[in-house]
C-alpha cells in the first residue's frame, strides 16, 4: 500500500533540493546513483502514478493514527515533489508524469460560477495542495493551457477564506493552521506567477496573521 505520509517526507526533500536541481537533460541511468537520494525518491513517486494520471489516496494506518487523502490531494502532493525537483509538464525526464497529473486535476475540478473546486471527496486542505500544484506548474512554465484552471482554483481559494482571514477544513469554516499554510503558499505562488489576486485577499490574511503573532512576529501561535 502506498502511504500518503511518505509523500509529505518526499516533498520536504524535494523542496530543499529545488535550488540545486539536477539538469533537466540528465540521463535516466544517472538516477541509479544511490548517493543521490532525491533522484530515487522522485523515481518512486513517478512509479506510483496510476494510469489515469492520479496518485493513490489510500488509507495509511499505524498504531496511533489513520490518515485518508483524496486522490486530488495525493496527486497535488506528488506533483509538488516533482515540480520541486525541476520536473515540469514541458521539460524533464518525468514531464509525461507531470502532464498527466495536471490533466487529472483539471479533469476532476468542479468548475462553476468562475470557481474551480478541487476538494473532490476531501476537504479544503486537499484543494489547497492541488491548487498550489497548478499555480506552481503555471508559474514555472507560463503554459497557456494552465492559466484558466490555475485561476479558477485560486478563485475558489479566495472565496473559501473565512471572516478572520484564514482558512478552515471547509469554506468559511473555523481556522485550521495546516490548511491555512497550504492556501498561503498558493497565494504566494499565484502572486509570483502573475495570476490575478483579489485586492482584499492578502490584507485579510495579514490581519489574521497579526492576531496570531507573538513577540512582534518572531513566532506565530496555531
Amino acid at each position: 500500500m502506498n502511504s500518503p505520509l511518505r509523500y509529505f517526507l518526499i516533498i520536504s526533500i524535494a523542496s530543499l533540493a529545488a535550488a540545486t536541481t539536477f539538469p533537466l537533460s540528465v540521463r535516466a541511468q544517472e538516477l541509479d546513483d544511490d548517493r543521490l537520494g532525491i533522484h530515487g525518491s522522485i523515481r518512486w513517486i513517478a512509479d506510483a502514478q496510476r494510469d489515469d494520471g492520479s496518485w493513490p489516496g489510500e488509507t495509511a494506518q499505524d498504531d496511533s493514527e489513520r490518515v485518508v487523502l483524496s486522490k486530488n490531494h495525493a496527486t497535488g502532493l506528488a506533483l509538488l515533489a516533482l515540480l520541486g525537483a525541476g520536473q515540469t509538464q514541458q521539460e524533464g525526464i518525468y514531464k509525461t508524469h507531470v502532464r498527466s497529473g495536471l490533466a487529472y486535476l483539471i479533469k476532476h475540478m468542479r468548475a462553476e460560477e468562475n470557481l474551480g473546486d478541487l476538494r473532490a471527496e476531501g476537504g479544503l486542505e486537499g484543494h489547497g495542495v492541488a491548487a498550489l500544484a497548478l499555480c506552481e506548474a503555471y508559474g514555472m512554465t507560463y503554459d497557456k493551457q494552465l492559466i484558466v484552471p490555475a485561476q479558477l482554483a485560486l478563485r475558489f481559494t479566495e472565496r473559501s477564506q473565512n471572516e478572520s482571514g484564514g482558512w478552515g477544513l471547509q469554506p468559511q469554516s473555523d481556522d485550521d493552521i495546516h490548511c491555512m499554510g497550504w492556501h498561503t503558499l498558493t497565494l504566494r505562488s499565484a502572486w509570483m506567477g502573475d495570476l490575478l489576486l483579489h485586492e482584499e485577499t492578502i490584507p485579510r490574511l495579514d490581519g489574521f496573521l497579526d492576531t496570531r503573532k507573538v513577540d512582534d512576529g518572531q513566532w506565530y501561535r496555531g
